[in-house]
């Protein structure tokens, strides 16, 4: 939009200025011109300005239309990508910070040693808007090249007042709306920023908090500390979490920050990050750096001890999916330029539509895999991907989550290196291992098993009842699980000490036992953390059975109706079992058991630690603290663990061979026997455990090899078949994982 004269100007008194000689101006209206835009505009804005005359409108001196002519987009001249290194350098004119932009672009080559520098920022401001609205005059004809408002607001920032600035920048410097260039110049961006005298930052305008912080930094006199929470403002900028910054810092001969009309040197600015991190080193809540900052650390501390020293692959791009980006492909080539020679995979840098980002993630997940013989990426699949993708190859546009530590497990009798199959037009990852368990969430846990029961409609949880068995079942050989077959004996259901023990992990979980229920949980400790040998178990069912036929009272309790036994006689009926049986004493802690009370105070309660071990619940609240953030509670056979938050109840851990942590793997029930799919890492206790120990004789549990729980209703099924065959076929699946022997398993 620009001023044009009254419709009521006939421009009559139309003249030149007699001492500017380029100013044209209208002596009736005011109106004025130079001389070079009465030539471009021409024929062309008399006959627009005639045909406004035609329509007068009453007090108006002056209106607001569209511009007469379109301004002409700048044509560039192609680089000679044959010499490998050429590149343009912007010539920013001079000017007052309110001063329109203009600039020359000269083309230079890399071997020749052009002064330059590099200008480091977000194309998008912090509202996010990443649109190129502005524009920037280039060359003689006045062609403009269009920028983003940050892009404006930076150069006016770096723009200096007596002498043109020579920069580059990426979105003026790279034709962008040419792919091949666009590629060429994204493999030599770490040669640009290297070459560069210096990079500048610009992290936006900010606001006097951040121009005070920064001020006090750049001085470096005594004065008033800054408080911690100064530098969350700064740490908001886009700039800390854009990915292309990793290279552009790790490169970079020397680096300014400017923030608004403040400046300070990268040094004296990482010395006071060092100081906010020790401020806030045990603050609550947890204050993180910003990913950028954290690895731009890491590398000066890097390079102070190793000069070229680089990083790995799967490092950086862990460092890259916390940052951003517009083009999701970035995340790997963003990186590619900062990694070992033996580290980086042969991939073209292509911005074509026709490279999607699934072709990116799966070129680099298949390489490392191939490379390392490793299983190591598997780790970096957190939460479930929308792009079409195989569930190993991990999706970096999702947010990932702190990497559990590695864990040193035996290899399975197979130890297969992983491999890369195409079947059915997709890639598949053969690997070997062994399953360590079933996987039932925090739900199944704390609310109850799952029934086969109707919903009560759509979207409705589903119905949950805890499974109820009789002492008499257990006596007679069936096997107790801790969660699906837990013990019957109400003296162990209503303990105050296993109600402790769920309270305490009920904190790790997101949902709260039903209140209908009083708050009771009906599963048993696991063993890890606590269990009974079969010995002292049958001797706890003998007395209760005991119990049972002695007093009528107490022959009709049963886990349905417990929550509806008077308190006085819950009191009475907890720990009952446990306090009078003898082996208790035998424990490791040398105290002799409460004598029996019928009160409940806390002066005869039975101490915490005869029910479960507090320095196993104490190890795994500090994993859980470190780890669990965005992780989910579960339990398998023998003990607890946390995960990612989508598993489901029917889930597997497994232990794979070339893989540093343990997996959760979902079957595919579309596919035949040892299919399956990625869910994510997973952490449980005692997972390398082979025995547990009794919490009331202290004597070994030798722990049994697991069974898939959809191969234990299969084979509840297979009784029921008439076919032998089919018998056969799943009790030699099922003995399979009976053994504990390691399978091949393909993942999809």
């Amino acid at each position: 939009m620009e001023l044009v004269p009254s419709r009521c100007c006939a421009m009559a008194d139309w003249q030149r200025h007699a001492e500017i000689t380029e100013l044209h101006f209208c002596m009736s209206c005011g109106f004025c011109m130079t001389s070079r835009d009465v030539w471009a505009l021409g024929n062309a804005f008399e006959e627009i300005y005639l045909s406004q005359q035609s329509q007068p409108r009453s007090d108006d001196t002056f209106a607001r239309i569209e511009r007469a002519v379109a301004a002409t987009d700048y044509q560039y001249n192609p680089l000679n990508t044959d010499q490998g290194q050429e590149l343009r350098i912007l010539v920013l004119n001079s000017g007052k910070f309110e001063d329109d932009l203009r600039c020359d672009l000269e083309h230079a080559n890399l071997q020749q040693g052009p002064i330059y520098d590099a200008l480091s920022y977000t194309w998008a401001d912090q509202t996010g808007d990443d649109a190129s609205s502005q524009e920037i005059c280039c060359g003689r004809d006045r062609e403009v090249i269009r920028i983003t408002k940050n892009c404006e607001t930076a150069l006016r920032r770096m723009r200096k007042t007596d002498t043109e600035r020579r920069l580059w920048v990426d979105s003026i410097c790279i034709d962008q709306s040419n792919f091949d260039e666009r590629n060429h110049q994204v493999k030599n961006m770490i040669a640009t920023f290297r070459s560069a005298q210096r990079v500048l930052i610009y992290l936006g305008e900010g606001d006097a908090k951040v121009h005070r912080l920064l001020e006090y930094m750049a001085m470096d006199q005594a004065g008033t500390l800054p408080d911690s929470w100064d530098f969350c403002p700064l740490f908001q900028s886009r700039w800390f979490h854009r990915v292309w910054v990793l290279q552009e810092i790790a490169v970079a001969k020397n680096l300014l920050l400017t923030c608004g009309p403040s400046t300070v040197t990268w040094d004296d600015f990482v010395i006071y990050v060092k100081l906010f991190q020790r401020l806030v080193r045990k603050s609550v809540p947890r204050i993180l750096l910003p990913p950028v900052l954290n690895y731009g650390i890491q590398t000066l501390e890097l390079k102070a001890n190793q000069p070229t020293a680089k990083f790995d692959l799967l490092s950086m791009l862990q460092v890259s999916r916390s940052c951003g980006c517009k083009d999701p492909r970035d995340k790997i080539y963003a990186v590619m330029g900062l990694l070992h020679a033996e580290s980086t995979p042969p991939m073209l840098i292509d911005y074509s539509p026709s490279t999607s980002v699934g072709s990116v993630y799966l070129q680099a997940a298949t390489w490392h895999i191939v490379k390392t013989a490793s299983l190591g990426i598997l780790s970096h699949v957190h939460g479930e991907s929308k792009l079409d993708l195989p569930s190993w190859v991990p999706d970096w546009t999702l947010k990932g989550l702190k990497m559990l530590p590695s864990v040193v497990f035996r290899s399975s009798s197979v130890n297969l290196t992983p491999s890369i199959l195409f079947q059915e037009m997709s890639p598949q990852l053969g690997v070997s291992g062994r399953m360590l368990g079933n996987v039932w969430p925090d739900t199944t846990i704390l609310l109850g098993p799952t029934t086969n029961g109707p919903s009560t409609g759509p979207g409705a949880e589903p119905k949950r009842s805890w499974n109820v068995i009789e002492p008499e079942q257990l006596l007679d050989g069936e096997p107790h699980q801790w969660l699906l077959n837990s013990s019957p004996v109400m003296g162990n259901v209503l303990c105050q000490g296993r109600q402790d023990f769920w309270e305490k992990f009920g904190l790790f979980s997101k949902i709260r036992p039903d209140s209908k229920r009083d708050q009771i949980c009906f599963a048993d400790i696991p063993a890890a953390f606590g269990t009974f040998c079969d010995n002292c178990r049958r001797i706890d069912l003998l007395y209760w059975v005991t119990l049972q036929r002695a007093f009528r009272v107490l022959r009709g309790v049963t886990l349905e109706n417990v929550s509806t036994i008077p308190q006085d006689l819950q009191k009475r009926l907890a720990c009952t079992c446990i306090s009078n049986n003898p082996k208790r004493r035998t424990r490791r802690y040398d105290l002799p058991p409460p004598k029996p009370s019928h009160t409940n105070s806390s002066a005869t309660r039975i101490p915490t630690y005869w029910h479960y071990d507090e320095e196993e619940v104490e190890e795994f609240r500090q994993h859980f603290q470190e780890y669990g953030q965005g992780r989910r509670l579960f339990g398998t056979e023998y003990t607890l663990g946390f995960g990612p938050e989508n598993i489901k109840e029917g889930d597997e851990v497994w232990q794979l061979d070339g893989a540093t942590v343990l997996m959760v793997l979902r079957h595919d029930a579309t596919k035949p026997e040892g299919n399956y799919k990625v869910v994510g890492e997973c952490h449980i206790h005692a997972a390398s455990r082979l025995h547990d120990c009794c919490i009331l004789c202290s004597s070994e549990i030798e722990r049994q090899p697991v069974v898939p729980i959809r191969k234990k209703r299969e084979g509840e099924d297979a009784g029921r078949l008439s076919n032998s065959l089919a018998r056969i076929r799943i009790e030699e699946e099922n003995e399979t994982f009976r053994d504990g022997s390691s399978q091949v398993i393909c993942i999809w």
